[in-house]
């Protein structure tokens, strides 16, 4: 005998909740609805993201679906590290910040909220290959971006453990957690899977004298799926996330 829809229902149900099903028309009218409303710098950070989320099988029949071009050819790693360089040794040179000039300063005029804002000449060009590592990220190579992250995110914290401020500027803020979430998810996505856990406890580490109490998200990290769930808990627990980050447990 077959077996009726209330019984197969019934056995599902054991097993856990059911997950709610919407109708195809009701979904697409929704997404209809709530683009008709998005500005188009939010769409494109929204579609941005979901293809992001895209695993790299993948990518090339969503190009195809989304009616795009080719991909674009990736920035030779060998520039970047070069500029990379470049910028290390200009942090090398900097040093701390004037601390007599800063006391000075504080004796004469007082306090102000500017004041720990110290940002060494160099920080834009930080901000700038971050973002240029981002897209070598996005493009598909994974280890060239690890490369150029974990010297960008030595040269950050060696700064900051130096009194420096890096990136204090709300939209450079922004760029550094993208970079660090991107950073993370290079690592998970390259290299050997037998030594991830070690690679990512190293990304974390580093993250943690770089950001110096900003926070990472843990949902922009997952996105790819690679994490395994005891790296999942390693990530949680560096981060300083809880089970609740992600908005549901895993």
């Amino acid at each position: 005998m077959g077996v009726m829809a209330s019984e197969r229902s019934g056995r599902h149900m054991k097993g856990g909740s059911r997950r709610t099903t919407v109708p195809l028309g009701g979904f697409l009218a929704a997404i209809a609805d709530r683009i008709a409303t998005m500005p188009s710098e939010e769409l494109r950070d929204v579609v941005l993201a979901l293809a992001e989320s895209i695993e790299a099988s993948e990518r090339a029949l969503f190009l195809q679906r989304f009616g795009a071009g080719p991909a674009r050819p990736v920035e030779p790693i060998a520039a970047l590290l070069a500029d990379v360089e470049l910028l290390e040794e200009e942090a090398d040179a900097t040093g701390e910040p004037g601390w007599d000039e800063f006391d000075d300063y504080q004796d004469r005029y007082g306090w102000s909220s500017d004041d720990e804002l110290r940002e060494p000449d160099w920080t834009p060009n930080l901000v700038e290959l971050l973002r240029r590592t981002g897209a070598v990220f996005v493009k598909g190579d994974p280890s060239a971006a690890v490369q150029a992250y974990e010297r960008l995110f030595i040269v950050a914290a060696g700064a900051m453990e130096n009194g420096w401020s890096i990136a204090a500027e709300p939209a450079d803020t922004d760029v550094m957690k993208e970079a660090a979430a991107r950073y993370l998810r290079a690592v998970g996505e390259s290299g050997q899977r037998e030594d991830r856990p070690d690679r990512l406890r190293r990304a974390v580490s580093l993250l943690g004298r770089a950001l110096m109490g900003e926070s990472v998200s843990y949902a922009a990290v997952e996105g790819a799926g690679w994490a395994a769930p005891a790296e999942r808990g390693m990530l949680r627990e560096g981060l300083g996330l809880g089970a609740h980050a992600t908005g549901r447990e895993r």
